[in-house]
């Protein structure tokens, strides 16, 4: 691959992804089958709390003009959130 075409970040971001979507698609499968939602329900939980977090800080960031609430300076695998 070419890193300007695809940065190694992305292609990191993609993989992982990637295994988040199979963990959770075994886990959904292996809950219908037993009935315990309870891995299930965190995860939704703990990918809601960060999508609220993540979408705060675009607000701050788009009303203020100025740093977000947590930001890192120069390049940053993390590129696709605000901060």
């Amino acid at each position: 691959m070419d890193g300007a075409t695809h940065p190694p970040s992305r292609v990191c971001d993609s993989a992982a992804g990637a295994c988040f979507f199979y963990i959770h698609a075994r886990k959904i499968k292996k809950a219908r089958r037993s009935g315990d939602w309870n891995a299930v329900f965190a995860g939704a939980a703990l990918f809601g709390t960060d999508f609220l977090f993540e979408t705060i800080n675009a607000w701050i960031f788009h009303f203020t003009g100025r740093s977000a609430l947590w930001t890192t300076a120069g390049d940053t695998a993390l590129r696709t959130l605000v901060g």
